[in-house]
């Protein structure tokens, strides 16, 4: 199944140093938002978000009750985090720094700021705390949904250092054809680039055994091996088609690895929902996955 990606701030031009306010969606893909200059990287399985602001050095997120999301830095920049909703997670490991916010009973709000601050190079985890807001300028998308579906835009324009002066009010109108096509070249390009840098990290696991255990947000070739493991059989499949795909398989381990690792323990008897380790990359699962890597030759 292929859902709609929001890439705020990235490629998505002129939006690039725009605020952008969303009506309540549920977050089914990992969304991409540059904020800074930092690329930040936002993933929840189904995660229901109210909105998101992004500003010019950081961006609010407001998740509806029980909703949780995890935001990574894959260059190891901390981030601080000012809010209402409960920072559950907050680390930097293997070069990638997290956060994990999670609402109760309630919509909550939190301000996520990157710094340049880089896991290794004087300092842990960013900072969690309440009260707090943006005076960043919002953006309100209004859609028609009609047998010819528009998504009409009007942009309240902020000049910045990095964005060319613009008339203070710009309406931009696109079809949905025309955003899907963007969005497949953006994904296309992003697999490109996870591919490389699989690469360029170099194998950890070699001879059918793999010689770490992996979870959510975990990244490099061990999860790119792991994927193609999972893809080896029909019933594991990480997905179908895209990213994740059988002969797409990327480096990172997020929902959707995840929930192949659920099925591939279930298959095999290591473990079933509610068990200690369940969707986690542990040693039994790992023993296993390795034993198929040697026979299919991965």
């Amino acid at each position: 199944m292929k859902k709609l990606l929001i890439f705020l701030g990235l490629f998505l031009i002129p939006f690039a140093a725009f605020a952008a306010n969303y009506n309540d969606v549920t977050l089914t893909t990992d969304t991409v938002i540059s904020v800074g200059g930092y690329t930040l990287n936002v993933s929840g399985s189904s995660a229901a978000i109210a909105s998101i602001v992004v500003s010019d050095s950081s961006f609010n997120v407001s998740l509806l009750p029980g909703s949780s999301i995890q935001v990574n830095s894959p260059t190891g920049n901390l981030m601080n985090v000012i809010g209402s909703a409960s920072v559950v997670g907050n680390v930097c490991a293997d070069g990638v720094s997290s956060v994990s916010l999670t609402s109760a009973s309630q919509t909550e709000t939190d301000t996520i700021t990157p710094t340049s601050t880089v896991c290794g190079a004087g300092g842990g985890g960013g900072s969690g705390g309440g009260g707090g807001g943006s005076s960043a300028p919002v953006v309100t998308p209004s859609v028609t949904v009609s047998p010819a579906v528009t998504v009409s835009t009007t942009t309240s324009v902020v000049t910045s250092t990095t964005v060319p002066a613009v008339t203070p009010t710009q309406t931009t109108t696109q079809t949905a054809a025309g955003l899907q096509a963007q969005i497949a070249a953006m994904l296309a390009e992003v697999s490109s680039l996870q591919a490389q840098l699989g690469s360029a990290g170099g194998a950890t696991s070699t001879g059918g055994a793999f010689d770490k255990s992996l979870s959510f947000g975990s990244r490099g070739a061990d999860v790119l091996r792991l994927q193609k493991v999972l893809n080896s059989d029909s019933d594991t499949q990480v997905a179908a088609s895209g990213a994740g795909s059988p002969g797409n398989e990327t480096t990172y381990f997020g929902s959707a690895t995840k929930a192949a690792v659920e099925k591939f323990q279930v298959k095999y008897g290591i473990a079933n929902p509610g068990d200690p380790g369940y969707g986690n990359f542990g040693p039994k699962t790992r023993a296993k996955a390795g034993a198929i890597a040697a026979t299919e030759g991965l």
